[in-house]
């Protein structure tokens, strides 16, 4: 798979706790230029039981990352997904930010992947993007 990946921050913390191994994440985004809703980097940073250590990962992981902020267009695109889908909103902000930069979002949110939108997909612990 080639293009644009939005990673959901699930999928991050997995990968930090070790539930999707680090060599299987690279190898099914390797093509992939990943980018990081300031939805995502607000989430992994505010997380109550957060570590230093940790938080010095994350912040490394995102500071290679493009992290998108929250544009008129995204703004737009979120109020009309929400409506149509009833999710919640941060879920929605990440969704309308990947269907804005035309990306594929990489999640493991049962309920955005129950809507088997195309741009959906998750990664298996064995790191296959299914």
């Amino acid at each position: 798979m080639s293009g644009k990946a939005v990673l959901d921050s699930n999928t991050i913390m997995d990968l930090f706790n070790g539930v999707i191994p680090l060599e299987a994440f690279k190898e099914a985004l390797t093509d992939m230029e990943q980018i990081i809703s300031v939805i995502t980097e607000l989430e992994l940073l505010s997380f109550p039981r957060i570590g230093e250590e940790q938080e010095t990962k994350i912040k490394l992981f995102l500071e290679r990352r493009e992290i998108v902020p929250l544009t008129e267009e995204i703004k737009k695109k979120t109020v009309e997904f929400r409506r149509k889908t009833h999710k919640k909103l941060p879920d929605s902000i990440i969704a309308a930010t990947s269907i804005v930069s035309d990306a594929t979002l990489i999640t493991r949110d049962k309920e955005l992947l129950t809507l088997n939108l195309p741009c959906f997909h998750t990664l298996s612990i064995a790191g296959d993007i299914d």
